[in-house]
């Protein structure tokens, strides 16, 4: 791809990040990010959203994509949920607190491996341990949706 195809394209995907948005109106993702910090992997990406059956909004799935603009730091992450409303409230913190984490910002607990899969198991998995959301956290209420 030539240079000038390439960059208003990568521009838009940083600006859907950062803002500012137009007409007095926020980008999809800038609000999530307003706060992301710095120091962190500076990333660029779009929010989408898939209009589920009947065009009814329970349907819609969520989707993000980003990249880190930082040669040092070739990582590409995307979510897709399911169900799971717009691209900005569902996949989108997702994507945020993996970037958070890859940049030391978020701390992780040890990664462990796990046992293998008993596909002879007759009862469910024992519940995960509540994990904390604050890197989820964005300047619009409504974004993050809390969990029930």
């Amino acid at each position: 791809m030539t240079p000038e195809l390439q960059e208003p394209i990568w521009n838009g995907l940083r600006r859907n990040v950062t803002g500012p948005g137009t007409n007095g109106r926020s980008t999809t993702a800038e609000e999530l990010f307003r706060d992301y910090p710095a120091g962190a992997i500076q990333v660029a990406g779009k929010t989408g959203t898939a209009q589920g059956r009947n065009s009814y909004p329970w349907n819609d799935s969520s989707a993000f994509a980003a990249y880190s603009i930082e040669p040092e730091h070739p990582y590409t992450i995307v979510s897709y949920l399911e169900k799971a409303g717009f691209g900005s409230t569902g996949a989108a913190p997702i994507v945020k607190c993996m970037f958070l984490a890859l940049s030391g910002v978020t701390p992780l607990d040890p990664v462990a491996i796990s046992e293998p899969l008993d596909t002879t198991m007759e009862v469910p998995a024992e519940r995960l341990p509540d994990v904390g959301t604050e890197c989820m956290h964005s300047s619009n209420a409504g974004t993050i949706r809390p969990i029930d």
